[in-house]
């Protein structure tokens, strides 16, 4: 296997992914994340034996890391109006961080961090505005249980309140039981889940970051657990996108359209 030949393939990794929302479930997502890994094991097997036998091996990883947001660029370029564009965008960074990222990072070789580090910092040059971060299989799927508590998580951090704090727990029972439920439950955790992490990390870049951990707590958070103990679900599931939707302009991150005009925000 020769390097175009293995940029070709990493970059079908992405771009022949499909839709992988109906992977990204609790009750299947182990199982989706395995088949492709079978798919692609022999794959990366034949890059790591590739990477032993190049002389420049940060040469190398350069340019195949370049590829997948090179190769999605390439087909985003085709899409003419801007709303479709960031939809598909969005799937392209979901993809990434929940199946292509972890695929590689499951496989045990040198090639895999520097590969994977450039992957994440040539998206980073491309799509400024949607910085992608790298997660282990182990991580994600235990996402199903923790992170999409993204914004409480970090609020609560801050507020020096534990992983095991009372917010987190009545969210993420909140989570699990009512939301999940839901017609949209998985469409907003998918969308959330692509959003939050954004959010958190420009936060943290603040100077003020505790004050605005502070702010939405009072400001958000508080009144969500009031309605939650008070059994006004919905309404809590409004509060809750209102937050999401008024920190995403406050910190310019850009939202895929079908989670801005969700009928739950007012």
């Amino acid at each position: 296997m020769e390097l175009e030949e293995a940029k070709s393939t990493l970059e079908s990794m992405l771009i022949d992914i499909g839709d992988t929302r109906p992977m990204f479930k609790k009750d299947s997502y182990a199982n989706s994340f395995d088949t492709r890994y079978k798919e692609v094991e022999p794959f990366l097997m034949r890059l790591e034996q590739l990477y032993k036998d190049v002389e420049d091996k940060d040469a190398f990883i350069q340019a195949l890391g370049e590829t997948p947001a090179l190769a999605a660029k390439a087909r985003l370029d085709e899409i003419s109006k801007k709303h479709l564009r960031d939809t598909q965008l969005m799937e392209y960074n979901f993809a990434m961080v929940t199946f292509v990222l972890p695929v590689i990072l499951k496989y045990k070789a040198d090639y895999v961090e520097p590969l994977t580090d450039c992957i994440v910092l040539k998206w980073a040059e491309v799509f400024p505005k949607y910085k992608i971060q790298k997660a282990t299989f182990e991580d994600i799927n235990g996402g199903f249980k923790r992170k999409w508590c993204y914004i409480t998580t970090a609020v609560c951090e801050s507020l020096g309140k534990g992983d095991d704090c009372y917010e987190l727990n009545v969210l993420r029972s909140y989570r699990d039981g009512y939301l999940s439920s839901q017609e949209d439950g998985e469409e907003i955790i998918r969308l959330y889940y692509d959003i939050a992490p954004t959010i958190v990390h420009r936060i943290d870049r603040c100077d003020n970051a505790a004050e605005i951990y502070s702010e939405i707590y009072k400001n958000y958070l508080s009144p969500c657990i009031h309605l939650i103990e008070e059994n006004k679900l919905s309404e809590c599931k409004t509060e809750y996108f209102r937050m999401v939707n008024e920190l995403s302009g406050r910190f310019s991150v850009p939202q895929s359209p079908s989670f801005s005009g969700n009928e739950s925000i007012k």
